[in-house]
C-alpha cells in the first residue's frame, strides 16, 4: 500500500507540473468598435514561443459571443443553416506594429469583411459556435494587436466584438524532460520500497 500511495503522489505532481508549464494564458475582448488603424487599444507583450487563439463567448468568461458590422440584430438573407448575406461575424485579425506605425498583419482569421469573404450569421451564438481558433510562432518577442476589419469607413454602427482566449504551448521536450524525470525519480522509489521490508 506504502508503494501505491508513492506513485500516487508522484503521478500527481506530474500532472501539476505539465499543466503548470504552459503558464501565459489570457482572455482579450475585442470590440468591434476599434478602428484598427487607430490602436487605442493597449498591445499585447508576447515572449517568443507558440500559442493557440481560440473564440470564446460571454459563457465561458467574454465579453462578446461575436459582432455584427451592421448593427444590433441586423441579419438578411438567411439559408436553413443560419448564413446570410448580413449577420453576425466570428472573424478577427492580429499583428505586430513596425516602422512608421504600419501594420504587419499575421492573420485575419474566419476571412475579412472589407473583402467579402467573412460569413455571416443569423445569430451570434450560431457565428461563436462556427468559429476558428489559430495557432501561431512568433520567434522574438513581440507586441501584438487584435483588431476586427470592417469593410466600411465607420465603425460606429458595429456592435460586440470578439473574446480570445490566448495560451501559450508549452515545447514538446520540455513535457518529455518532465515525464523522463519523473519516471526515473518512480523507478529509483519502487527499487527502495523493494530493498526494505514493510
Amino acid at each position: 500500500m506504502k508503494r501505491f500511495s508513492t506513485m500516487k503522489k508522484i503521478c500527481v505532481f506530474a500532472i501539476i507540473l505539465i499543466n503548470t508549464s504552459s503558464v501565459f494564458a489570457e482572455i482579450i475582448d475585442v470590440s468591434a468598435n476599434w478602428e484598427f488603424w487607430h490602436y487605442h487599444y493597449s498591445p499585447i507583450e508576447f515572449a517568443a514561443g507558440t500559442y493557440k487563439i481560440t473564440p470564446i463567448g460571454i459563457a465561458d468568461g467574454g465579453q462578446y459571443d461575436a459582432w455584427n458590422a451592421w448593427g444590433a440584430g441586423e441579419f438578411s438573407d438567411c439559408d436553413d443553416l443560419g448564413l446570410c448575406s448580413r449577420g453576425y461575424i466570428n472573424s478577427y485579425s492580429f499583428g505586430f506594429v513596425g516602422q512608421n506605425d504600419f501594420v504587419t498583419e499575421i492573420a485575419t482569421v474566419g476571412g475579412s469583411v472589407a473583402d467579402g469573404t467573412a460569413l455571416a450569421y443569423q445569430t451570434p451564438m450560431l457565428a461563436l459556435a462556427n468559429a476558428g481558433s489559430w495557432v501561431f510562432n512568433l520567434e522574438h518577442a513581440s507586441r501584438l494587436y487584435f483588431y476586427l476589419r470592417d469593410g466600411e469607413i465607420s465603425y460606429g454602427d458595429n456592435v460586440g466584438g470578439m473574446s480570445l482566449r490566448i495560451q501559450a504551448i508549452p515545447e514538446p521536450n520540455t513535457n518529455i524532460l518532465v515525464l523522463s524525470g519523473l519516471l526515473v525519480t518512480a523507478l529509483s522509489v519502487l527499487r527502495h520500497h523493494r530493498r526494505v521490508p514493510v
